[in-house]
């Protein structure tokens, strides 16, 4: 009973299935690390969109803050020249008045005295009128003060965003150069496949030749 002999087409099948194999796994990998790469693509496009508007409104909110810290600090400097004025014109209304009833108590008669504290209390209530304008002044520029300071805090927010973007964007672009990278076969990975195209032609022409 004579040995069971495998006809060659049967090796030559074999061996064109297995070179099929490594060039769809081969395909099947490289459209894999496309797909990957092309989706991250179209994210960091998107992100760049969002950085340009975010930039572009930092941008725009940073000049707008510097024209109004120039116009709060001309008006920060007008308000600390009225509360001057007004808390030098207090002192003084204030000294004027003691100094004017002390020298007229010493002259005149109860009834006159009695007017006297009577129009020493009308220059209290001005007195005090005026201390309740300076405090309303100092209030003002205090929230001027406190809205400059919010919005530097804003503008110096809107540059972290733009930062850590600008970091985010600059990773993506690693990873999809890397993607890309991967889509292209090395040389060891085109020696490796050639060298296996060329066992199985081999493999083929001995297979032939029997």
């Amino acid at each position: 009973m004579g040995a069971l002999k495998i006809p060659s087409w049967t090796w030559i099948t074999v061996i064109v299935i297995a070179c099929v194999a490594i060039l769809v796994r081969n395909a099947s990998q490289a459209s894999y690390f496309r797909g990957i790469a092309d989706d991250a693509h179209e994210r960091l496009e998107e992100q760049e969109v969002v950085l340009d508007s975010v930039r572009t409104h930092a941008e725009e909110l940073t000049e707008a803050l510097a024209e109004a810290n120039s116009a709060a600090a001309a008006q920060r400097l007008q308000n600390e020249r009225v509360v001057a004025t007004l808390t030098r014109t207090r002192e003084e209304a204030r000294e004027r008045s003691e100094a004017f009833s002390e020298s007229l108590r010493a002259t005149l008669d109860s009834v006159q005295t009695v007017n006297l504290d009577s129009m020493v209390r009308n220059y209290d209530i001005q007195i005090s009128s005026l201390e309740h304008i300076i405090e309303t002044e100092r209030a003002q520029t205090n929230a001027e003060r406190l809205r400059a300071t919010q919005a530097n805090m804003l503008v110096l927010g809107l540059r972290d965003v733009i930062t850590e973007h600008e970091s985010t964007s600059e990773i993506m672009r690693i990873e999809i150069e890397a993607l890309r990278s991967a889509n292209r076969p090395s040389f060891g990975v085109r020696l490796q496949n050639g060298w296996w195209m060329a066992v199985a032609g081999f493999a083929i022409g001995v297979v032939v030749g029997m």
